[in-house]
C-alpha cells in the first residue's frame, strides 16, 4: 500500500477490529456492535499515523466487476480530508490491480459537498439514492 511521511495505508487485521468499532461508533456508521468481524470478510484498509489507526475504508466485492464502498470513516480527532482521500485512492488502486472495473458508493443526499467532492474525483451521480460510481483504470477481470 502507499504511504506518506505521516500516514500509511495497509490491509486491516483481526487486531484492528475493536479500534474500528470505536471509529465507526464515533460517526454512527459501519457494522452494528458485535458484527465488526464482518469487516474481515470485506476488502478493508486502515490508515495509520504513528502506529495508531485513524481511518478505515471497506469494500464489498463479489463475482461481478463492481465493488461497493461499504464504509469510510476517519477519526474525528485527526479528521482530515487528506486521510479520507488517501483511503479512497488506495482502495481504488487496489481494486483496479485486482481486476475490478468499477466502484460505487451510496452518499446521503444531505451531504451535497461530499457528492460534489466525489464528482470532482470522477464519480458519477446515478440519480438513485445518490449512488455514485467510477470506472477503474485497469480492468475487466472476471471474479468468482
Amino acid at each position: 500500500m502507499k504511504s506518506s511521511a505521516q500516514t500509511s495505508i495497509r490491509l486491516a487485521e483481526a487486531s484492528d477490529i475493536e479500534t474500528l468499532a470505536r471509529l465507526f461508533d464515533a460517526w454512527n456508521v459501519g457494522p452494528q456492535r458485535g458484527e465488526e468481524t464482518d469487516l474481515l470478510n470485506q476488502l478493508t484498509l486502515v490508515a495509520e499515523k504513528r502506529g495508531r489507526v485513524i481511518g478505515c475504508i471497506s469494500a464489498l466485492v463479489g463475482p461481478s466487476n463492481l465493488a461497493y464502498v461499504d464504509n469510510l470513516a476517519v477519526d474525528p480527532a485527526s479528521s482530515s480530508p487528506l486521510v479520507a482521500h488517501k483511503l479512497l485512492a488506495s482502495m481504488e488502486r487496489l481494486l483496479a490491480r485486482l481486476g475490478w472495473s468499477s466502484i460505487q458508493a451510496c452518499v446521503s443526499s444531505d451531504r451535497p459537498r461530499l457528492i460534489a467532492y466525489a464528482e470532482r474525483l470522477g464519480y458519477v451521480d446515478y440519480g438513485l439514492h445518490h449512488i455514485i460510481g467510477k470506472s477503474l483504470a485497469s480492468g475487466s477481470k472476471e471474479h468468482g
